[in-house]
This record gives C-alpha cells, structure tokens and sequence, in this order.
C-alpha cells in the first residue's frame, strides 16, 4: 500500500471519471458552437428573404419608364353622308411623326348674360346730369337687343313706318295729348295715396304700355323724396343714377312697373322738384297726377313760387306762343284748395289741361 494511502484502484477510478468530465465538457461546448452556427444562417436566410421581398415591392410600385413607347388610338372619321344616303370616306392622314401632348381640357364656354338694353345717350356730351334722346335717328340704336338683332332692312321698314304714322295719341287717367315722342309722368307717391296707388299703377301700365318702341318716357314719384325718378334699365347699379328718358321697348316697359310697384307711398305732397326735373328732359308731354299740395316743412313752396318756377323752365315762344311742353293735371280723389294742379293744367295744358276725379275709378284709359 502506498505511503499517501490511497490505492492504485482508487487513482485509476479517480483519473477515469476526469476523464469522463473532459468528454462531456468537450462535448457540451461542441453543441453550443453547432447552435450557434444554425442560428447564424437562420438569420441570414431571413435576411436574404426580406431583401429579396423589398426589390419586388419597389419594383411593382415604381412608374413604368418614360422612354416606353406610348399607346396611340386612332379613331377613323366617317366623313360627311353623301346626298344619296351613303358615308364618303373621309381623306386617311399621315401618322404623326412624334407623340401630340395632351390636349388641355375644352372650357365650357359661359352662357351670354341676360344684360338690360344700354341708355341712348344723348349726342351732346355736356347735357348735365338730366338727358333727352330727342327725335329718333334712322333707327334705334340700342333700344334693346331684340331690335339689334334684326337685319338694317328690317329696322329700315319699321321706322319708316313708325315715321309715316308719327307718334301715336298718349293717354293717361282720362287725358290725352297728340304726337307726343318724349312723355313724363309724375305721380303722387305720398302718404296719402297708400290706398289708391294700386289703381295709379294701373292707370300707368295701361298708358306705357300703348307706347310704341319709337317713343320715350320717364315715371317721377314725389313724396318719398322730392323727385324719385325710375332708373334706366341700361344704367349700372351705383349710388348716383342720372335720369334719362327711356326708350318703350317691352322689357323695358316692365323694368319700369316692376321698380313702380316696389315704391312705397309716404312723405308729404309738393309736386315742385319733380316738375322741374321732367321739363329738364326736354319732353314734349308731361301728366302730373297729384292730391292736395301739402309741401315740405318750412321749405314749403307758395303757390306763386311753384307757378313762376315752372313758366320759367317752360316758357311760351314768343313768335307762336307755344311752350315747349304740353303740361297736364289730373287733381286725384282730394279738392286742393291753392288749386295749384288746375292752375298749371290751365296755363301749360290749354284748355282741356286739367281734370278732377273725385272717385276711384276702374281704368278704363
């Protein structure tokens, strides 16, 4: 037995089981390292695989090249049909050479507006604020668009028509003038005519609407403002519109009476300013219809002041003793007692220049 007191038996069973550890150490790590390599080209598979799905996603999404050769339709045109019923072939064009840009979308094309027929303005530029038309030329022009339409023969043989019969009679609530092309009408709109103003309006549309498309006219209210005259139908919409005569076409007509229904009786009644503005348009006929002259406060006017303003601005010729306008009156429904109305009919009207109506009466004139 040896000095340490450990047998050979027990160094040999000793040195096998290190031996045995080693193997199994060798081995453990041999796993591990053959892990690790399956994991490695695990990963790199995979990577492959997503670079190979990332080329074909951009590849699908990419735009086609600009160099490939465009799609060209051609579309052959039939041609005119021949007067037997049979399609003549229309004449083959060459191809073109390169490809045509696009063509830019076609722009619907705007609907003419329904514009008002322009003023005929008068040939004097320095005529003011206040302008007539006088006597027509060899035509209208610029009435409205219906007349600019027609051919110059058409216009040509309706003026001269319109020139052989001369300006039709005008009437108005029961009075009348003759040969009259420029008429004006001045209305009491003032807080005393809120109950008949539909009958007014009647008496007016039945004469404007007699008028022929040769004559003119201006409707003047007083009582909401001192003279409130309708607007052209070819004027522009503003703050300040000047007065002019207007032409009688249809449309125009009903511009007219339609802006007439819409005003609203009230105010006070002095017919004055709108008197003066009228005879300014240099007409040939004017009918005031009014009720009793009430004024305007402390700038009421006399009746000596209204008379001598009106003679002035309608003065008689001292070589025929005519006036330049025929003035006449019509006193509605109330007695004025300056009997301011009959005094202008009697002096610019003759003698059949001024008439009462007592009653609301059915328009029958």
């Amino acid at each position: 037995m040896p000095a340490s007191g450990v047998s050979n038996q027990q160094v040999g069973t000793i040195g096998g089981r290190r031996a045995l550890a080693r193997t199994h150490d060798v081995r453990r790590r041999g796993g591990q390292q053959t892990r690790a390599v399956a994991w490695g080209i695990s990963l790199a598979l995979h990577a492959v695989l997503v670079f190979i799905c990332s080329l074909i996603v951009l590849r699908s999404a990419a735009p086609p090249p600009e160099d490939r050769e465009p799609i060209i339709v051609s579309i052959t045109n039939p041609g005119l049909a021949s007067p037997s019923g049979r399609t003549e072939p229309a004449t083959p064009s060459a191809p073109p050479s390169t490809p045509a840009a696009p063509a830019a979308a076609a722009v619907p094309a705007l609907a003419a507006p329904n514009l008002p027929p322009a003023p005929d303005w008068p040939a004097d530029p320095g005529a003011g604020e206040f302008g007539s038309a006088g006597a027509p030329q060899d035509g209208p022009t610029g009435a409205d668009q219906a007349w600019a339409q027609r051919s110059g023969a058409e216009q040509a043989a309706m003026q001269a028509a319109l020139d052989a019969r001369g300006a039709a009679d005008v009437r108005f609530a029961g009075m009348g003038v003759s040969n009259a092309q420029e008429i004006v009408y001045v209305v009491d709109a003032s807080g005393s005519m809120v109950t008949s103003m539909p009958v007014v309006l009647e008496y007016l549309r039945r004469s404007i609407t007699r008028l022929s498309r040769s004559q003119r006219f201006q409707l003047i209210f007083f009582g909401p403002e001192p003279a409130l005259a309708a607007p052209h139908p070819g004027n522009s919409p503003g703050a300040h519109q000047p007065t002019w005569l207007i032409r009688a076409a249809p449309e125009n007509v009903r511009a007219v009476m339609d802006w007439a229904s819409r005003v609203i009786p009230k105010g006070r009644s002095n017919p004055s300013e709108a008197i003066r503005t009228a005879l300014l348009l240099s007409p040939d006929a004017v009918f005031v219809l009014g009720s009793t002259v009430t004024g305007l406060g402390r700038w009421e006017a006399s009746r000596d002041e209204i008379l001598a303003e009106i003679d002035r601005l309608n003065p008689r010729d001292p070589s025929t003793g005519r006036r330049r306008a025929v003035i006449k009156t019509i006193q509605f429904l109330d007695e004025d007692p300056e009997q301011v109305l009959r005094a202008i009919g009697e002096e610019h009207g003759g003698a059949d220049g001024f008439k009462f109506i007592d009653r609301i009466e059915r328009p029958g004139s």
